[in-house]
């Protein structure tokens, strides 16, 4: 018996012996009631924190290839050919090192660092430059892998016995040396020249993250390397997309607005260092990247702002641009008289979304390879940033200065504002909410008596989290369905939510929980992203009026009018059974063969991980319904019950 099915049979086990006594819960099946929001499971936050996007969707397999990190040659090491043998560091940092702008002419303007490599210094043989990546480089075998990179001979030296004379080759192989690719020698000039291999693999017997990317000098002699990149294939084949198991995991929640750049990395330490979308747009090998931001690592920007938007129409989804209230991290506020520039900036992100070829902006836009409008329709005024003290003026007077200047350009777009109204006007109210498990309770009736009168809520960002080592687990999932059951009854002022944040690498989590976790080998989903999945693909159009006798359940019922069907979302965090009575009033099949969806574990602290991605899942199984039926919830589980309807 393997271990899912033994965890199965023990919870049964548990129903059947210690239920609690009968829920009765009465739903009005034939009194539709308001139209549920289209999006309202299907939110995301797409944010570079914990190394998600370079490291983790961004599909770049190399890290530090434009050599700008802190320590312009972090990440690479010097190898003997062919073997598992790396170069002590006292030698690396004389055979390898940078050079600065001052010091050389660098492949653009973007540029401040490239490498200076010493071919066979000190007369020892040939070595490898060699990267592996962020914490590993996943290869398969019989694949094609596009490698490139900018290369020339030291122009200072031409003519000097120092002059290299050489060729370079890239192989791909393992961390002890095995080639599974190999380009052909590439003679290099002294101008800078990019050199660009199509890898195909061969011999690899099992895919892993045990292999680095190298490029091997043949000969002796100083050369300068700069902006290295390898890149496999894709999802949806995109040339500088995501990585491609990590987006059909995104794909199978069916995103339907993406907000971005953040979070907190759109005014980092310093607005002049915040997310500026002109420097992450044109050509990949012509952004300088962010070193300073709020996560405290280098966000090298090559996944840019088309790509995100070319994302958001790979996945179906509303683009959502959060841009910079002109506040930082601290909280200290860019005067009033110096925010003319922030909002002109971001006038000209809308231009570029959407304007005309005959328009400055959109015609760069369609320059950079899209002439047509991206429709953005959701602009968000900063981030988290309203409820601060804020050196001298506060947000909703930077705000009340953005939301004028978009209305006054852009009547229909939709301007959302992250803090309390305070008489202020907008178009959506964005929520956010980190809550421990027991607190989060205490929101699922936040919205029954929420104020109809003004703007609709997008909840930007939601998680629960009791500390920063659980990384995700059943417990966290089971809270945070309670509160999304009145999400949906309030469907009527909720219009969206997401989850916070998205993702992580392993190897970099310097926030937690997170959705969906990475390595260079593999990946898993926490159990929220599993209920997440479970309410997207089975929500009604309408919800429908029910009430509850004696009940600790967490219910929330809609009908999908289309076919029929009834639907009922039931969140038990007893850790025993439940037995619930429904009464289905007015349902017009007298029997039928419904379908459960069920989230539990015998273990509410429990989660997936690398070695065990799906110790928690929903198990799906069969149940007699009608007009009324009884159902037994296990304990500590997500439910969603679909009931076929008569049409």
């Amino acid at each position: 018996m393997s271990k899912h099915s033994f965890l199965t049979t023990c919870i049964l086990t548990i129903m059947a012996a210690s239920p609690l006594s009968a829920q009765t819960v009465t739903i009005q099946a034939n009194r539709p009631g308001h139209e549920i929001s289209p999006t309202l499971y299907n939110g995301m936050l797409f944010e570079e924190i914990n190394h998600g996007i370079d490291g983790g969707f961004y599909a770049e397999l190399l890290r530090n290839g434009s050599f700008e990190d802190n320590n312009p040659i972090d990440g690479w090491v010097l190898v003997a050919p062919h073997s598992s043998q790396t170069v002590n560091r006292g030698y690396l940092s004389r055979a390898m090192n940078s050079q600065a702008n001052y010091e050389a002419s660098m492949v653009n303007d973007a540029q401040r660092y490239c490498a200076r490599w010493e071919v066979g210094w000190n007369g020892d043989p040939e070595t490898g430059m060699a990267n592996t990546g962020y914490w590993g480089i996943r290869l398969e075998d019989n694949t094609t892998y596009r490698a490139s990179f900018y290369a020339r001979r030291d122009p200072i030296l031409e003519g000097h016995r120092n002059s290299f004379e050489g060729t370079l080759t890239v192989c791909l192989e393992s961390n002890d040396g095995e080639v599974w690719a190999e380009s052909e020698p590439v003679s290099l000039t002294a101008e800078w020249q990019k050199f660009t291999f199509d890898l195909t693999t061969k011999g690899i017997r099992k895919p892993s993250g045990n292999n680095r990317f190298v490029i091997y000098g043949h000969g002796k002699g100083i050369v300068q390397i700069d902006l290295v990149s390898l890149m496999p294939p894709t999802f949806k084949d995109r040339p500088n997309g995501l990585r491609k198991d990590l987006g059909e995991l995104i794909d199978a929640i069916h995103p339907k607005l993406i907000r971005f750049p953040g979070g907190c990395d759109v005014e980092s330490c310093t607005v002049e260092h915040g997310w500026n979308w002109k420097k992450a747009i044109g050509p990949v090998d012509e952004r300088p990247g962010k070193d300073v931001q709020h996560w405290h690592y280098r966000n090298s920007q090559r996944f840019g702002l088309d790509e995100m938007l070319r994302m958001c129409e790979d996945f179906g989804a509303e683009p959502v641009y959060c841009v910079s209230a002109g506040i930082d991290d601290g909280y200290l506020g860019t005067p009033l008289d110096k925010m003319q520039p922030l909002i002109d900036d971001l006038l000209d992100l809308i231009e570029y979304c959407n304007g005309g070829t005959d328009t400055r902006w959109g015609a760069i836009r369609a320059s950079n390879g899209h002439p047509a409008p991206y429709n953005l329709k959701f602009i968000e005024v900063g981030n988290e940033n309203g409820f601060g003290e804020t050196d001298g003026e506060g947000y909703n007077e930077r705000y009340e200065l953005f939301y004028n200047a978009i209305k006054a350009r852009y009547p229909d777009m939709n301007v959302i504002i992250n803090d309390r109204l305070d008489r202020m006007k907008a178009d959506f109210v964005d929520e956010h909410f980190f809550k421990s498990y027991e607190s989060f309770f205490d929101e699922v009736d936040r919205y029954d008596s929420y104020d109809r009168r003004g703007p609709k809520v997008m909840v930007g960002e939601y998680c629960c989290k009791n500390n920063q080592k659980n990384l995700g687990c059943l417990a966290y999932a089971i809270a945070e369905a309670a509160f999304l059951t009145g999400c949906e009854r309030n469907s009527d002022i909720v219009v969206s939510t997401a989850y916070a944040t998205l993702s992580a690498n392993l190897n970099a989590t310097n926030y937690v929980p997170d959705l969906i976790y990475n390595n260079s080998e593999g990946f898993f989903a926490i159990p929220s992203y599993y209920m997440q999945r479970m309410f997207v693909e089975n929500t009604g159009d309408h919800v429908l009026p029910y009430s509850v006798k004696d009940c600790g359940l967490y219910v929330a019922p809609s009908v999908e009018t289309s076919t029929g069907d009834i639907i009922i979302k039931v969140v038990n965090r007893s850790e025993e059974a439940v037995d619930a009575e429904f009464a289905l009033n007015g349902f017009r099949s007298g029997k039928a063969a419904g379908k459960a969806l069920v989230l539990t574990s015998d273990d509410l602290w429990d989660g997936n991980s690398i070695d065990e991605p799906h110790k928690i899942v929903p198990r799906e199984e069969g149940f007699s319904a009608g007009r009324r039926f009884n159902y037994s919830f296990a304990p500590i589980s997500v439910t969603v019950l679909r009931i076929p309807g008569s049409r």
